[in-house]
């Protein structure tokens, strides 16, 4: 189980690989079903089950992002592939294509993400590097969930901290110092912080 960069004619992937003890079936739903989709990825998803069709993935209220694509590829429970739509492609970029393939193999499924497209200019590194540690994170999130969490429901916790309330000349430095503010904290902690600092908490149970 790895992800990893490759370097290849000037242009930059990510490969995921993966392997599940759950059926080709169930590891094709964690990818294509909405409802599985936001038990290890996005909070909100979008799918339109055809070649053609569009896939979204929205992190809202968390963030404000949306990832929305064109379907390229739909082999039902084997690949998908998607890639920008052509109304988002920017001037001069190179489209990017995301493919999942599902083999089998000693009673074992496997999954290979190849996310393409990168081009190798030092003004892409930034958006390769942060991609792939998604990734890294991400591909991993799915794994844990097939294998330990299969068909649960997802707890989402998050903080937030009226920064004024700190007190501090420098908030920044204040939350992400190795002595900063949630340094050594548990969720009771955070839990507790909740009413001396009027923190929103969202929690689902």
């Amino acid at each position: 189980m790895a992800v990893t960069k490759l370097f290849e004619n000037n242009q930059r992937s990510i490969i995921g690989e993966y392997e599940f003890d759950v059926s080709p079936e169930a590891l094709w739903a964690a990818l294509t079903d909405p409802n599985e989709i936001e038990k290890w990825f996005c909070l909100h998803a979008r799918v339109e089950g055809k070649v053609g069709g569009e896939i979204e993935f929205n992190w809202d209220p968390l963030f404000d992002f949306k990832w929305i694509d064109h379907i390229t590829v739909w082999e039902d429970k084997r690949r998908i592939a998607f890639t920008p739509r052509p109304q988002d492609l920017e001037a001069n970029n190179s489209p990017y294509v995301c493919e999942f393939v599902i083999t089998t193999d000693k009673g074992k499924t496997k999954l290979k993400m190849v996310h393409s497209g990168f081009n190798h200019g030092a003004n892409w590194d930034d958006e390769y590097d942060s991609i792939f540690g998604g990734w890294t994170y991400e591909l991993f999130s799915l794994w844990y969930y097939m294998t330990h969490h299969r068909g649960s429901k997802r707890d989402l916790y998050w903080a937030r901290v009226n920064i004024a309330d700190l007190q501090e000349k420098n908030p920044f430095q204040a939350i992400t110092d190795l002595q900063g503010f949630f340094e050594g904290k548990s969720i009771r902690d955070l839990k507790l912080l909740r009413n001396k600092f009027n923190t929103a908490f969202a929690l689902s149970a």
